[in-house]
């Protein structure tokens, strides 16, 4: 099944690799952007100097070994433009109120120099919502239903293994017994480097004031598409019934699966937020941006998309089964959650990015529809 990805806020699907202020990318704030240095051309640039060359390099390897200073002194003293030796003029897109600083730059994950989101991140996602579907559909589990009663060793945290695949005596999960191996994603087409932004992450509601993370990440708007199929050969592997009976339905029933996840868990964190809305003050405004998601993307949900949520960005009820864990089991995962004091409120903090009109967005949100011919 082709299915097309429509960006509805920021996404970024980090590749564990920064861009240094010191030696990759120069913020020039007239403009209000940033200029991805092709170190290419700028290596083919040094060694056009002659004998100079060797100074320069020098200079720059002080710069960069010092960290005293960045590649906008660099430039300036040698009277040398950012925009002829860049990749590209990326916007900022935070408010004017927000010091950029010389910090490192997240950078999105890129093939030939492009972005894309890897098939392995969106099939983490499906993933998700299959272990959501799959447990709801438990005596129509509900919230404080209970997911994982039936572990011994609630040491590690969840991941929902045994719900895909079925024990022997070998191994607890082999992957050849993993109905997950069936599943195929594939990754999106590369997008153009125009249509990333720089955006600030920020974390709000604990105690303390985190320092924005600057990333760079896909813009709304931005459209790609992609590939989901259920491979043949499940109906003979050794893999739990229930998947057997699930992927004859087709590809259609991961896309609704997919629906009901993030409808199911949009309503309760709307819940959350309402009741909160003055803890901080940011939780009106993500309140006010789930409904605006809701509303703009209501025809297209009726029709058959659904939206999903990728990448960096997430908080604990939107990247696992936290909505069915019970105050029982709350308590017995609380040791693996860094900074959590009680369960009877979790998540406390969200992570949020604010536009430069001053609006607060939950990253990661997309609208995946089937693909028509």
């Amino acid at each position: 099944m082709k299915l097309s990805l429509s960006i509805i806020t920021p996404i970024c699907v980090r590749s564990g690799e920064n861009a240094s202020a010191v030696a990759d990318y120069i913020y020039e704030p007239s403009k209000r952007v940033i200029y991805l240095i092709d170190q290419v051309k700028f290596n083919r640039w040094l060694m056009e100097q002659g004998e100079n060359a060797r100074f320069l390099i020098k200079d720059i390897t002080s710069l960069v070994s010092s960290r005293q200073g960045t590649l906008v002194h660099f430039f300036s003293e040698h009277g040398l433009s950012p925009r002829d030796f860049s990749r590209a003029a990326i916007p900022v897109s935070f408010p004017d109120s927000m010091t950029f600083g010389n910090r490192n730059l997240f950078l999105t994950t890129l093939t030939g120099g492009k972005p894309y989101i890897p098939g392995s991140s969106i099939k983490g996602a499906i993933r998700t919502a299959l272990m959501f579907d799959y447990i709801k559909n438990q005596n129509n589990g509900g919230p404080g239903h209970g997911a994982t009663p039936h572990l011994q060793d609630f040491r590690q945290l969840y991941t929902g293994s045994d719900i895909f695949c079925l024990p022997n005596n070998k191994s607890n999960y082999p992957p050849e017994n993993d109905a997950l191996r069936f599943l195929q994603v594939t990754d999106t087409n590369p997008s153009p480097l125009e249509s990333l932004r720089v955006y600030a992450l920020e974390r709000k509601g604990g105690t303390a004031s985190a320092i924005p993370a600057l990333l760079l990440g896909f813009r709304p708007g931005t459209k790609m598409t992609f590939e989901v199929n259920i491979l043949p050969g499940f109906e003979k592997a050794n893999i739990p019934e229930d998947w057997k009976k699930f992927f004859r339905k087709g590809e259609s029933a991961i896309l609704k699966a997919i629906k009901d996840y993030s409808l199911t868990l949009l309503k309760d964190e709307t819940d959350r937020l309402k009741k909160r809305s003055d803890k901080p003050p940011e939780n009106q405004l993500l309140y006010n941006s789930y409904g605006r998601i809701l509303t703009n993307n209501k025809n297209s949900i009726k029709q058959g998309g659904a939206l999903l949520r990728i990448g960096f960005g997430k908080t604990y009820y939107f990247n696992s089964i936290g909505y069915f864990l019970s105050d029982e089991e709350k308590e017995k995962y609380k040791g693996n959650w860094k900074r959590v004091k009680s369960v009877s409120e979790f998540p406390t903090t969200r992570w949020i990015i604010r536009t430069p009109d001053n609006q607060c967005l939950p990253a990661g949100w997309s609208l995946i529809q089937e693909e028509k011919i």
